[in-house]
């Protein structure tokens, strides 16, 4: 701190004329270094005389004396001043008889700065500081060129004495789950961005890797609601001295854990990643399916632990939430846990006599296929005896048709809802539906380019039809997507009706806005018809009535885009063709 009056910007332009003025009389006078005292010079005072006419001295250049730097003393024009935001470091008194008072170190650096304010409460705070041994952060401007410490100033408006400078245990303290919103902090700011929790407590912030450090940019650019997993360190360079090292982050908007899937008695096993994989395990389903899965429960951690020890089959309850940041980008929080040990179902099943009910067919990937949907609503995974039996059940699955079926339903086992039905006879009861329904699921998916699988997930044609917006259909060819297609193709004629797709990549609105969307497409059909679609640049399923036309495939082309503000790939998270079979 400047003993002297501090130098701000409005005062420089004068101090530059006063030294203009006084060279001559000062010519010779070095400059000042920190911590050096200057050696007293004569300097002669001559009265004036109110009466004597004024003498016109003719004024004689002098050359300035150079320091020992080889610089001139005669103070050159200032630099615009810097802006200092959040600097961390500490106040250093300087020696007693040194021309300036003390100095800010920066962490990290060897440099020195002048260090002042015009504001007293701000000066009080680093007189206090001063030699405290604690850190600091500042805000200001830093000026140069100016009679302070290595000819530089900070001129401070804002100061932060951090709490503590002790060293942060290795392993820090666990973050389970916290909730806040990524601040992203002004230009300049050294720590770029602060997670604020719930509390309004703040805690600088990063990621253990790409995909999770991907999270936290996205969730700073929407606002969204986020829940962070990880490690806090305390007594740290960085903003209010404290940091989170973040190993999982959810962004709680479109995807929110809130509005997670069921997960109903899945079987499959605990999988041990390999060690510094920051997902630790994965849950590997019967169909070969992965999913992160974890629990707030502690007594199912430690079910957990023992199926991914011993390798025992499991079955889960619980939510499974997609495009998260977690292995296949798929995690599944736990409620329940059972170690098929002791859960196998008795030999004989209960007898199944004439239930009435429809088969609908599940999305691609889905571990169980199909299941029956008995007249009161109630579910059951269903399979028949033999080669027969099956077809019929696949031609109801078509058409709609309701059926009756004859045989046995088994509980507590692997199945849609843990309940299964052995059909021994089935008996069709009904033609066809004829109420419009989505018939996707019954289609074989194709495309003209597909996006390759990485940490993110999968982007293959079947991500359009497995009723996830949160997953989706990318294409990967050169340019923004113009001329691709998807195509679903059906195994026996359909009458389509109308049209509904997810326009880009749903999981958050922030994926949605950095990728392409399709704003205009044509729907080509197998009889050579071609229907031009036109959709606005909004999320969520958009469905488009059409004149009935039967057909055996749907191919969606695209013919314009609304672009991506990050990447030129265009996606679709939700192709429904709605209509009926025969």
């Amino acid at each position: 701190m400047n003993k002297h009056t501090l130098v701000s910007v409005a005062s420089r332009s004068l101090y530059l004329l006063l030294v203009a003025g006084m060279v001559i009389g000062l010519a010779g006078c070095d400059r000042l270094e920190a911590g050096i005292e200057p050696t007293p010079t004569a300097i002669a005072v001559v009265e004036s005389d109110p009466v004597a006419t004024p003498v016109e001295l003719e004024s004689t250049p002098v050359e300035p004396t150079p320091t020992s730097g080889g610089e001139s003393s005669v103070p050159q024009t200032p630099v615009a001043p810097e802006p200092v935001e959040g600097w961390t470091g500490e106040i250093i008194g300087n020696a007693p008889q040194a021309q300036f008072d003390d100095f800010f170190v920066r962490e990290g650096e060897n440099e020195h700065y002048g260090i002042d304010s015009i504001d007293d409460s701000v000066s009080a705070q680093l007189t206090q500081a001063r030699d405290s041994g604690r850190t600091v952060r500042v805000w200001g401007q830093l000026v140069r060129d100016v009679p302070d410490v290595n000819g530089v100033q900070i001129e401070v408006t804002r100061l932060e004495v951090q709490e503590t400078k002790a060293t942060p245990s290795e392993d820090g303290d666990p973050v389970e789950g916290w909730t806040g919103t990524i601040i992203k902090l002004e230009p300049g700011n050294q720590f770029g961005r602060t997670f604020q929790r719930e509390d309004g407590e703040q805690f600088d912030i990063g990621g253990v890797d790409e995909i999770v450090t991907q999270g936290i940019s996205q969730a700073a650019e929407t606002g969204a609601t986020v829940k962070l997993w990880g490690q806090v360190y305390y007594g740290v360079p960085a903003d209010k001295a404290r940091h989170i090292e973040v190993t999982r982050l959810e962004i709680q908007d479109g995807s929110t854990p809130e509005q997670g899937q069921a997960v109903e008695g899945w079987v499959g096993k605990i999988v041990k990643l390999e060690p510094g994989n920051q997902f630790g395990r994965y849950f590997e389903r019967q169909d070969g399916e992965r999913f992160d899965i974890g629990s707030e429960s502690d007594a199912v951690m430690d079910l957990l632990g023992q199926a991914q020890e011993s390798g025992a089959q499991i079955r889960v309850w619980g939510q499974v939430y997609y495009g998260v940041p977690a292995d296949q980008a798929r995690h599944i929080e736990v409620s329940r846990v059972k170690l098929l040990d002791d859960s196998t179902p008795s030999d004989d099943g209960e007898a199944v006599e004439g239930w009435k009910g429809t088969i609908t067919k599940l999305e691609p990937g889905n571990q169980f296929g199909r299941y029956f949907q008995r007249e009161d609503g109630q579910r059951y995974d269903i399979s028949g005896t033999n080669d027969a039996v099956n077809a019929r059940i696949d031609e109801a699955q078509r058409t709609g048709a309701t059926l009756q079926v004859w045989g046995r339903v088994f509980y507590g086992v692997p199945a849609d809802k843990a309940r299964h039905i052995e059909a021994e006879r089935v008996e069709i009861v009904s033609g066809p539906a004829t109420e419009s329904r989505n018939l996707s699921p019954l289609a074989q998916p194709s495309a003209s380019s597909e996006l390759p699988a990485d940490e993110g997930g999968n982007y293959a044609a079947p991500m359009s039809i497995d009723g996830q917006v949160a997953t989706a259909w990318v294409e990967s060819a050169d340019g923004s997507g113009q001329g691709e297609w998807l195509m679903l193709t059906f195994p026996t004629p359909v009458t389509v009706s109308k049209l509904g797709i997810d326009v880009g990549y749903d999981r958050t609105s922030a994926t949605f806005a950095a990728n392409n969307r399709v704003k205009k497409a044509t729907a080509i059909f197998s009889n050579g018809k071609q229907i031009p679609l036109e959709f606005a640049d909004a999320r969520g399923v958009q469905v488009r009535e059409i004149e009935p036309v039967e057909t055996t495939y749907v191919q969606i082309v695209i013919n314009e885009v609304y672009p991506g503000s990050a990447y030129d790939d265009t996606c679709l998270a939700e192709v429904q063709v709605w209509g009926t079979a025969r």
